[in-house]
């Protein structure tokens, strides 16, 4: 019933266009999501030139917010760990308060770039979620064996 009242509210606030766009949200989805992967990778072809560590983006906004990724890696690499920073802040900064950056990714992120580790997260992703699905189903399957056994 709880469902049947969510579709109600929100046949009310959006209207027959909100309905008839929320019927239709797969097939547009799949429209959307596949011109934007043609437009990421229009805008990352640069990458085919071996440039892998001067992509920063393609946007200016994230690249702008990448570069304060970039900077923690460079002062984790000079500096170390522990260290001080005379960049960062007001200078004398201790990068240990950086605690929640893993070395492993920040070294990662600036040496690959966004590109290659947005990919290989993204692989990460589809090979857990397979994984996930692949033993809901067996767990499924094995329950309903289960129950038919005299």
């Amino acid at each position: 019933m709880l469902v049947i009242e969510k579709l109600k509210r929100h046949l009310r606030a959006q209207g027959k266009l909100g309905a008839l766009l929320l019927a239709i949200f797969p097939v547009v989805l799949v429209v959307t999501n596949t011109k934007r992967l043609f437009t990421s990778i229009w805008n990352s072809r640069q990458l085919g030139n071996g440039q892998w560590t001067s992509y920063n983006r393609s946007r200016p906004q994230d690249a702008i917010n990448s570069l304060f990724y970039w900077t923690q890696a460079v002062n984790f690499d000079r500096f170390g760990r522990n260290g001080r920073s005379n960049y960062v802040g007001t200078g004398d900064y201790h990068l240990g308060n950086w605690w929640f950056s893993s070395l492993t990714s920040s070294y990662l992120y600036w040496q690959l770039g966004g590109a290659i580790l947005s990919l290989l997260s993204l692989a990460g992703w589809l090979v857990s979620h397979f994984f996930g699905s692949t033993i809901q189903v067996l767990i499924h399957l094995g329950c309903y064996l289960f129950s038919r056994l005299p």
